[in-house]
């Protein structure tokens, strides 16, 4: 995401802050991930296959959970719909762009 540079700058430090968050939200509202349902293995403890649930959000998840509270669920709903991934993504280059021109 940022390379091997060397940031020890406050104004690095408050470049990467901003990227991370952006990087997050992008991870957590727009990018799924599998999780592992069942590992067969077999007599030698080899791993034979592998199945996994359908790929969803961390939002998704949070939505679909019995655990999480209404009120928390209505605050990440209002997030999401507040949220563009072209955006996030315009964000996301221009401040990596401003943090390289800033190392060199």
């Amino acid at each position: 995401l940022v390379g091997y540079h060397r940031y020890d700058r406050e104004d690095h430090m408050q470049l990467l802050n901003e990227l991370y968050e952006i990087e997050d939200q992008i991870s957590n509202y727009f990018v799924p991930s599998q999780k592992l349902k069942e590992k067969v293995v077999d007599d030698y403890g080899r791993v034979v296959s592998r199945k996994h649930h359908k790929a969803k959000t961390a939002y998704q998840r949070l939505i679909e959970s019995e655990k999480i509270s209404a009120g928390v669920k209505r605050k990440v709903e209002k997030i999401r719909r507040g949220l563009s991934l072209v955006e996030l993504r315009e964000r996301s280059e221009k401040i990596q762009n401003e943090l390289f021109k800033k190392t060199f």
